[in-house]
C-alpha cells in the first residue's frame, strides 16, 4: 500500500483535507499574518504579564473586528495595522520624550497630537497617503477572497471574555501614576 493510496480525509487534519487548494491557501495567509503578529508582541514585551496582556489584546481586538465584520482574514489585518501603528507611535514617543505611549494617550491621540506628528516628520504625511492608497486595493481584494465567515454572537462572547479577563489582570497589577 502506497502514501497515494490513503484516504485522504483520515487522521487529525481532516478537517483540512476537506478544503480545496485556494481555501488552505488563504488560511495559511490568516496564520501567517497571527504569527507576525505574535512575533511583534513577542519581540516588544518582554515580561510574562505584559506578554499575556498583548495576546488577550490581540485576541481582543480579532475578536472585536469578527463580531463586526465576520472575515477572520479581514480582522486579523485590520487587528495587525492597529497594534503596529500602535508601537509605531510608542516607539516616537519614547524617541522623542522617554516615554512610552498609555492607555491615556491612545484615548487622546487628537488632531493636534497628529498635526504635531506631522509637524516633526514633514515626509511622513506623504508616507501616509502612499500607505492608504496602497491599502485600499488591499483590502478590497482581502474581503473578496475570504471565504471563512465567523458567527457574530461567538466573537462577541470571546471578545467580552477577553476583555474581562484583561479587567481582572489590571486589578492584580495596576498602572502606577
Amino acid at each position: 500500500m502506497s502514501i497515494t493510496s490513503l484516504p485522504r480525509t483520515s487522521g487529525r487534519f481532516a478537517a483540512l483535507s476537506a478544503l480545496d487548494r485556494s481555501q488552505r491557501i488563504r488560511l495559511g495567509a490568516a496564520a501567517l499574518i497571527h504569527l507576525v503578529a505574535l512575533g511583534t508582541l513577542f519581540a516588544t514585551e518582554h515580561e510574562f504579564f505584559h506578554l499575556s496582556l498583548a495576546g488577550l489584546t490581540w485576541i481582543g481586538l480579532n475578536l472585536f473586528f469578527l463580531s463586526i465584520l465576520r472575515r477572520p482574514l479581514m480582522s486579523a489585518v485590520l487587528s495587525l495595522a492597529m497594534v503596529l501603528g500602535l508601537i509605531a507611535l510608542s516607539l516616537f514617543k519614547f524617541e522623542v520624550t522617554w516615554m512610552t505611549v498609555t492607555f491615556l494617550d491612545v484615548l487622546i491621540v487628537d488632531s493636534g497630537t497628529v498635526r504635531f506628528l506631522l509637524k516633526t516628520f514633514p515626509n511622513f504625511r506623504l508616507t501616509v497617503i502612499g500607505g492608504l492608497i496602497a491599502a485600499i486595493p488591499l483590502a478590497i481584494l482581502v474581503w473578496r477572497t475570504d471565504p471563512f465567515r465567523v458567527r457574530r454572537a461567538h466573537a462577541a462572547l470571546g471578545g467580552t471574555a477577553c476583555l474581562a479577563l484583561m479587567g481582572v489582570m489590571s486589578l492584580k497589577v495596576p498602572e502606577q501614576p
